[in-house]
């Protein structure tokens, strides 16, 4: 259950994280190309970040059933 759990929680999270990446790439001025490092931040470490995040939460608040037994 804790990796159903994670997982979810990861699935859900990922979409305010690229909203928040949006939001931050558009602040930041929308700058262009592949290896720009706003467009690296807003769009790839925001949302990474967000769905590791997720992930941590779900695993943490997910139950072992061998602990339970």
């Amino acid at each position: 259950m804790r990796t159903v759990s994670a997982l979810s929680f990861a699935g859900v999270l990922a979409i305010p994280g690229m909203l928040v990446g949006l939001l931050v790439w558009y602040l930041v001025g929308q700058p262009s190309g592949t290896w720009n490092p706003g467009v690296i931040f807003a769009c790839n470490l925001i949302p990474l970040g967000s769905i590791v995040g997720g992930f941590i939460i779900g695993w943490r608040s997910g139950r072992d059933p061998v602990v339970e037994s």
